[in-house]
């Protein structure tokens, strides 16, 4: 609509124009409506912005704020989750908390370290939980090496990193990244930023910045 008021604003103001003759009598009063016609072409152009039919569209609204969090502090992922991280170590191989019989683990490759924290995810959504494609988080470590960070949940039998937390099932969780033995060494201190997703409706899909999220981070010093 605001598209076809602009054209037959401009479309007057040029027909407006070219009807100035050399009547005195009229150069006055065409001049005023010519004026008032630039006005009204001006506002409309100024409230509709760019005539663009993309300019209605608009992305997911997502939250600036990062929320810091503690160890052993349960913090709420909108209302679909709760996570509380409990420990965090540096390890050659990472293992599942049930290691009686035949169980998976993840060994680190030659020359590399995992950094790990555990804890504990609730599912207080409606459908299952695949935390890993409803993440994206990273590690920087002495405020310069950036690193990948990956969160995966242990399955209800704590043998193996393959779990989907059921609705109001709580599952153990690893957060982790593998940083070479040389940055190990000179490790000074960490901090882990994690963007969730909040919305239930998105949980489905892999991992969008688009995506409705809560961000938080978690740092240590001297962690050796």
């Amino acid at each position: 609509m605001k598209r076809f008021i602009v054209f037959t604003l401009a479309l007057t103001l040029v027909f407006s124009l070219c009807s100035c003759g050399s009547s005195s009598s009229n150069i006055g009063s065409l001049q005023k409506e010519n004026k008032e016609l630039k006005e009204q072409l001006s506002v409309l152009q100024g409230t509709s912005g760019p005539i663009n039919d993309d300019t209605q569209k608009g992305t997911e609204n997502v939250s600036g704020q990062v929320k810091t969090v503690t160890l052993n502090t349960p913090f709420s992922v909108g209302e679909i989750m709760t996570i509380t991280l409990h420990s965090s170590e540096w390890c050659d191989k990472i293992l599942p908390s049930n290691t009686s019989g035949s169980y998976s683990y993840m060994d680190d490759n030659e020359g590399e370290k995992y950094f790990v924290i555990r804890g504990e995810l609730k599912n207080l959504a409606s459908e299952t939980l695949d935390i890993q494609y409803a993440s994206k988080a990273q590690m920087t470590i002495n405020e310069k090496y950036k690193f990948p960070v990956t969160l995966e949940l242990e399955e209800n039998d704590g043998k193996s990193f393959y779990g989907n937390a059921k609705p109001l099932q709580a599952l153990n969780l690893i957060v982790y990244a593998s940083v070479s033995d040389e940055l190990y060494e000179t490790c000074e201190n960490i901090q882990i930023t994690m963007d969730i997703v909040n919305d239930e409706s998105k949980l489905g899909y892999f991992y969008d910045e688009k995506y409705p999220h809560d961000s938080f981070t978690i740092s240590f010093d001297n962690k050796k």
